[in-house]
């Protein structure tokens, strides 16, 4: 007697969205964006320094970074280099993505040769994309495209993280700037008094912001405030608890906020499909952070 095996898949492959293949000036700078669907960056050639949430990664020739969906990410040049950069962006579902979160990696020489594949691979069939009335061959491009995406996370599913490379010690104090904040979200407090959490002046802090942030602490504060508003809407809690969770004294200014960083209200966004779910800040190319 025949008995049927289930086979479960550890990812898969449902949305395609972009890959792009650039070199960036020295001097570039991004000042970042969120978004709710997978982002992985590839240094072909150069060096580059990348946030992600309260993370700070130093990036150079042959890394690999995955940025999980809803995770706030920038990045720019270092050390006088123009950054060759390959961009790959999907939406996945699956547990084996959770191998890919906060993710780095130095690929090897045939690893490179396929993520380039698989960009063209998706570029592609992007080009082939009408909403209104798709191009012939999408279909098939598209599908070729999804399955290129997920035999490379299938062949990158084991890899070991790269080593962290050294940050300048600027760069260092940021990151753990930026780890208190996300720890203190839910707190309603003054910039003196994270500034006390972090063991620094008000000034010091301030000066770090500038260097490595296109915002100010306080704004910053507030961006991280509602990245965690992102995470309770999901989970089911109502406008007014998360703004009482996080620490807002009235429901109206969080609705302000949220519509502000986010482009749509709290209730739009909870019902909001992730295909509408596309947050983005707007693309400065800046003087990056020294």
């Amino acid at each position: 007697m025949y008995q049927l095996k289930p086979v479960e898949r550890p990812f898969e492959v449902d949305a395609l969205y972009n890959a792009i293949d650039v070199v960036r000036p020295q001097g570039f700078y991004y000042s970042g964006e969120m978004h709710d669907f997978w982002e992985a960056v590839f240094v072909v050639n150069g060096q580059a320094t990348a946030t992600a949430d309260e993370k700070v990664i130093a990036l150079r020739t042959g890394q690999l970074l995955f940025h999980k969906p809803m995770e706030f990410h920038r990045i720019w040049s270092e050390n006088n280099t123009a950054p060759h950069l390959q961009i790959l962006t999907f939406h996945a579902t699956g547990a084996g993505m959770r191998h890919f979160e906060g993710c780095c990696m130095e690929l090897t020489a045939a690893e490179q040769r396929q993520f380039g594949k698989t960009c063209k691979k998706v570029a592609d069939a992007v080009a082939l994309f009408d909403p209104e009335t798709p191009k012939e061959g999408y279909a098939d491009a598209a599908f070729d495209a999804a399955l290129a995406v997920e035999l490379l996370l299938q062949a990158l599913r084991g890899h070991d993280p790269a080593d962290e490379h050294d940050l300048t010690p600027g760069a260092r104090r940021f990151r753990e700037i930026l780890q208190v904040l996300h720890a203190h979200c839910e707190e309603d407090l003054s910039v003196e008094q994270l500034a006390e959490l972090c063991g620094c002046s008000v000034s010091n802090m301030k000066r770090i912001f500038s260097r490595y942030s296109d915002r100010g602490v306080a704004k910053y504060f507030l961006t991280v405030k509602i990245q965690r508003a992102m995470q309770l809407l999901d989970a089911g809690m109502s406008t007014a608890e998360v703004a009482r969770r996080l620490g807002f004294a009235e429901t109206g200014y969080f609705h302000t906020v949220f519509r502000r960083e986010t482009g749509m209200t709290p209730g739009t966004y909870r019902h909001a499909s992730k295909n509408e779910r596309y947050f983005i800040r707007e693309n400065k190319e800046e003087t990056p952070p020294m």
